[in-house]
């Protein structure tokens, strides 16, 4: 099994954009730590990812991060970011979801290397190019319908 973990930016432009039914149809569970749950619940997040954040679907885990960052690298990233760096680390993910380089290069600085993809979500031309390219052996969509994978 893949094991993902998703900051709340990439997770949210999903759901923003209808597209969120690609997560589980590349992975079967994406792990996001209790920040990033209720950074997605907060007044000021467009109500569609309110709601969606409200009644989380069954292929999202949510896990709870104690305390403060165990690098001091990490202390400079909001809460969001390096509870999904510390998720990751504690349950050896193959991959996370992170939009922010500054997260991605910490996750670096502290020694912990993500599977092939580490920088972030990948942009709308990665996913029309060739939805393979997403992540190899994530699983194959279907091209047919004009939109990718869907």
């Amino acid at each position: 099994m893949i094991l993902v973990v998703a900051d709340t930016t990439p997770l949210r432009y999903l759901v923003e954009i209808g597209y969120e039914h690609l997560l589980p149809r590349l992975f079967t569970k994406v792990w996001i730590p209790s920040a990033v749950a209720g950074e997605m619940r907060r007044q000021r997040t467009p109500a569609v990812v309110r709601n969606w954040a409200e009644q989380l679907p069954s292929w999202i885990e949510v896990r709870k991060i104690e305390g403060s960052p165990s690098e001091p690298e990490l202390a400079g990233l909001d809460r969001g970011e390096w509870e999904a760096i510390e998720l990751a680390r504690a349950i050896h993910a193959n991959l996370l979801l992170i939009d922010e380089r500054t997260g991605a290069r910490m996750a670096r600085a502290i020694r912990f290397h993500f599977d092939r993809r580490d920088a972030g979500t990948p942009r709308e031309d990665e996913f029309s190019r060739d939805p393979g390219s997403v992540r190899p052996g994530a699983g194959a969509g279907s091209q047919g319908s004009g939109k990718p994978w869907q």
